[in-house]
């Protein structure tokens, strides 16, 4: 390593919310930190959800735009749920993470990572060079797993904000997911079919949210496919856009499983913070990133650094429990998607019927693997036999990792 390089403690690659909420968090810890991503304060532009006490806990509900008590599911019947939903105000939960970091942001592109008995080597594609202690990669899961465009399992999602002649949501309600046919004339999808889902929430004076999204699959659904299925959607509910606002394009990796350690290490939704059922990682990322920090802090004091830092910090986002609990929630996954659209709405009743700690702990990736098989349990034993017999039929290594870890 260059002799006239500073060494910091961390050098965390990426501005999205994971890797500028790490920042934070390693800097209250006390640790050297700096930031490098191609514009640290570009705008965020994705529509970033999360329950309401999951961020109040962490002193960040002034971080909310929007919150609803009044949130519904809908499988084959419709639910009410107990628990407030919100999305996130991406200026004000940017800025909030930006303030402390003031000087500590450089603009730059990323071209390798390198590392020595010293630790390691930042180079970016303007010659500029960074070295650390332990290096935090949060770019997320196609840069950080170098993942093609459209390769591998995918969440998508086509979403408008929209003025409407009729409300598509319930006024001053919040549908965090709508499992009804979304076809012209109330038709079911062909057996064949993957089933969609309607996400979206009501903005107030005739303007609404609203998203319609598939879950991971391998090869995903086309986007175009998704938007003519929002269309037919809205057709069927007799909504009709009168002002178009806003269009939302989602698409999202999914890389199942818990990364592997190594040398640079993974956080954020490249880093298995984003939850194979949901898709969702801001949150998770906002809660894990202190416990990051004081595993790094701990090393650092002991003289850590490279490798045998980074497996310390991996061993504090991934513990047995944690690893235990991302094999059920991936079987899990795999075994919801092997539901006929039919099965699927029949599935989410028997899920959302279960006791509210339940159904919550199973989209929390935090949650223990008990809290997580007794959900998965419980739907089984709530689902019809046809229901059954798809959801056995994942795939069983994932179970013995349940166990294992």
């Amino acid at each position: 390593m260059a002799d006239d390089v500073p060494i910091h403690d961390v050098v965390i690659v990426g501005a999205g919310p994971a890797g500028l909420v790490a920042a934070v968090a390693c800097l209250r810890a006390g640790l050297s930190v700096r930031v490098i991503a191609n514009d640290p304060t570009a705008a965020w532009p994705a529509t970033y959800g999360c329950w309401v006490d999951e961020i109040e806990t962490l002193g960040l509900a002034g971080c909310l735009s929007r919150r609803w008590d009044d949130v519904r599911a809908v499988g084959e019947r419709e639910h009410r749920l107990a628990s407030a939903y919100g999305v996130f105000d991406n200026p004000a939960l940017q800025s909030a993470l930006l303030e402390p970091l003031e000087g500590l942001t450089l603009v730059g592109h990323v071209v390798s990572i390198s590392l020595d008995d010293d630790g390691f080597l930042v180079d970016t594609a303007d010659r500029q060079q960074l070295s650390a202690a332990i290096v935090i990669d949060a770019r997320g899961p196609a840069v950080v797993h170098s993942i093609p465009f459209g390769s591998g399992p995918r969440q998508r999602a086509y979403g408008i904000t929209a003025r409407f002649d009729r409300p598509p949501i319930s006024p001053g309600a919040c549908v965090l997911m709508d499992w009804s046919a979304p076809t012209s004339g109330g038709a079911s999808p062909d057996a064949g079919e993957s089933a969609t889902f309607l996400y979206g929430f009501d903005l107030g004076d005739g303007v609404a949210f609203v998203e319609e999204t598939s879950l991971a699959r391998n090869p995903a659904m086309e986007l175009d496919e998704l938007r003519d299925r929002l269309l037919a959607r809205l057709d069927r509910m007799d909504c009709r856009v009168v002002e178009s606002i806003a269009t939302e394009l989602v698409d999202i990796p999914m890389r199942a499983g818990v990364p592997e350690p190594g040398p640079a290490l993974a956080f954020g939704s490249g880093g298995g913070q984003l939850h194979p059922a949901t898709g969702y990682s801001v949150a998770a990322s906002l809660r894990a990133a202190s416990r990051l920090a004081s595993a790094i802090a701990d090393g650092r004091a002991e003289g850590l650094v490279g490798e045998r830092l980074a497996s310390v910090a991996w061993d504090a986002l991934w513990p047995r429990r944690a690893r235990r609990t991302r094999a059920l929630h991936d079987y899990g996954l795999a075994s919801m998607l092997r539901l006929t659209p039919a099965e699927t709405g029949r599935f989410f009743d028997a899920f959302f019927d279960a006791p509210h700690d339940l159904w919550r702990s199973y989209l929390d990736i935090s949650a223990g693997p008990r809290q997580v098989a007794g959900l998965m349990r419980r739907v089984f034993a709530g689902s019809d036999r046809d229901t059954r017999r798809s959801l056995i039929g994942g795939d069983h290594r994932l179970l013995f990792r349940s166990i294992s870890g």
